[in-house]
């Protein structure tokens, strides 16, 4: 028997029947654990226990070069998926894909990639490009070709031309269809040249390069990076302090708001790692999140973490220290404002707040993001939405302490917005989101923000100290996720962020030039952190969902930065 909702007008009814043979058969796939393929309805599905899983379907029984692969696909979340080419086995292959996150729905952008997998978990991307003319939006079904003569790979989607790269590591190989999060395809063709080759190594060389911090389910099902940073607070030795439960992830960042909220479900757990983060340990006793300072941490001084907060109304910033690695904290003192914050950022009418993270220069001083905005922008906007509006302006300005956050100078404009040399500049831009700041050996300072409405991400730089700074251009990608940007000992930057995947963006010219990318893990959260844990190593720790799955784990990964790019460590 089956019992059918039908929406009425104002109303929903309920119908009892007999099941049909269609409904047994969708019944049967919501729960299937392997992927299921329907010549009756023509599609093919994968495994629907592992819709967050890196899913993978191969033709090991056939080799082939000179090959076109086609077929159409709807995705119905954040995810990815894409057609494989020359697999020479589950983790060496070519990956044709249409990645999909956070922001490209804001901005009314769709993106395309040819990557290489070579067994460390992570897909290189060879090609990453904007494609002009395909909508972004998960209600319809897409077309994926993609085509491969001799060394030369070309794809398109909705028959947009797309990426094209020329690569010889792999030859002629096995074809498939690879992706993670909940998807399905139909109309699948696969046409080549079939060549002679060896048995097909049997086997899974994916080589994710991620561990789990926490393991222990019976904590909570739900672990969550949150307000508090990755602090290296000695010689490879780390701290990070997630917040674990039951329930969403998203309720949490309500109750970090506000303390009115309920927060019974969830507690703040400490941890701790003495080898650079391989391995981790828990330490004192467990807090709820009402009872933390919400507000960022800085090293200051040896055994001493300060939490820095800004707040707009008091106009101060308030600071309490821990001697204890955050298990207790002191009274809460003020950081005075320093300079005039009235005449562009503390008037009647604006809106401002801190941006999640601060950044310790070098030579001590701190540096913080303040973003400027407009009290009342969203009700005037009738049925507003992200999908057409997004977030409300946001201008950049920054302020710095040299006094480990007793006093703030006078914030000044990340955006040089002056037309001509020697004019007043305009107003900065308005649509910086998350800026994540590093500086570099050099002294120069790089800050990359996520974007709103954008295509790409924002970058601007700054040769002064943050005095003064260029004009904001496009970075040559995208990403959201609350990105992290690391400068290494090497003057190599890495910025991680969500997007396609969780992905790190590598540049080892001070951020003149930018790699493709790379698909560091497959999950689309991030909402992470990352410190440099030893010279040229850096310590990534990110969300693997924000409530698309349950259990969810926080991850951690080691990497290593090289003239040639990032590799596991």
């Amino acid at each position: 028997l089956v019992v059918r909702v039908i929406s009425g007008s104002k109303e929903w009814m309920l119908s009892t029947g007999a099941v049909t043979a269609r409904e047994e058969t969708f019944a049967k796939l919501a729960t299937s654990d392997r992927w299921e393929f329907l010549p009756d309805l023509n599609e093919i599905r994968p495994p629907a226990k592992e819709h967050w899983q890196h899913t993978m379907a191969l033709r090991t029984d056939l080799c082939l070069a000179e090959e076109t692969v086609e077929l159409e696909c709807e995705q119905f979340t954040h995810g990815n998926v894409g057609i494989v080419l020359g697999a020479q086995d589950s983790g060496h292959y070519y990956y044709a894909y249409m990645p999909r996150w956070g922001q490209n729905w804001e901005s009314r952008t769709f993106w395309a990639a040819i990557g290489k997998a070579d067994g460390s978990g992570y897909i290189r991307n060879l090609k990453m490009q904007l494609m002009p003319n395909v909508p972004c939006h998960m209600n319809i079904w897409r077309s994926l070709k993609v085509e491969r003569r001799g060394q030369q790979i070309q794809m398109w989607v909705n028959g947009v031309k797309g990426p094209c790269v020329v690569d010889d590591t792999y030859g002629p190989g096995r074809v498939g269809i690879a992706g993670f999060s909940k998807y399905r395809i139909r109309n699948l063709k696969i046409d080549g040249q079939p060549v002679e080759a060896k048995p097909w190594r049997e086997g899974d060389y994916r080589g994710p390069a991620w561990h789990h911090v926490e393991p222990d389910l019976s904590l909570g099902d739900t672990q969550v990076w949150w307000n508090y940073p990755l602090l290296k607070v000695g010689d490879n030795e780390v701290i990070m302090v997630p917040v674990i439960g039951r329930g969403s992830c998203h309720y949490l960042q309500l109750v970090a708001a506000n303390k009115n909220i309920s927060d019974e479900n969830f507690a703040v757990y400490f941890h701790r790692s003495t080898d650079g983060g391989r391995t981790w340990s828990r330490y004192g006793e467990p807090k709820r999140p009402s009872e933390m300072p919400r507000a960022c941490w800085v090293v200051v001084g040896p055994e001493v973490i300060r939490a820095i907060s800004f707040d707009p109304d008091q106009e101060c910033f308030h600071l309490r220290d821990s001697t204890d690695r955050g298990l207790t904290w002191g009274e809460a003192r003020r950081g005075d404002l320093l300079g005039d914050w009235h005449r562009d950022l503390l008037y009647e009418g604006a809106r401002n707040g801190a941006d999640p993270y601060m950044v310790t220069l070098p030579d001590g001083r701190l540096m913080r993001v303040i973003l400027h905005g407009y009290k009342g922008y969203t009700d005037r906007i009738p049925n507003y939405g992200a999908g057409t509006w997004a977030g409300p302006p946001r201008q950049p300005y920054c302020t710095i302490s040299a006094d480990q956050g007793l006093t703030w100078s006078e914030p000044v404009p990340m955006d040089n917005a002056a037309l001509i040399l020697g004019e007043k500049p305009s107003a900065p831009h308005a649509g910086f989101s998350e800026t994540a700041m590093a500086q570099l050996p050099s002294g120069k300072i790089v800050a990359i923000a996520r974007p709103e409405c954008s295509p790409f991400m924002w970058q601007t730089e700054s040769n002064d100290g943050g005095q003064t700074w260029r004009q904001v251009c496009y970075a040559p990608f995208s990403g959201a996720g609350r990105p992290d940007l690391i400068a290494t000992e090497s003057g190599y930057l890495a910025l991680i962020h969500r997007g396609p995947g969780v992905s790190l963006h590598f540049s080892a010219d001070e951020g003149v030039n930018w790699d493709e990318g790379i698909m560091i893990d497959f999950p689309t959260s991030f909402n992470g952190t990352a410190v440099e844990i030893e010279p040229d190593v850096i310590l990534v720790v990110y969300l693997q969902s924000m409530d698309e799955i349950r259990p969810s784990y926080i991850r951690a990964q080691r990497i290593r930065l090289t003239a040639d790019g990032p590799v596991p460590d």
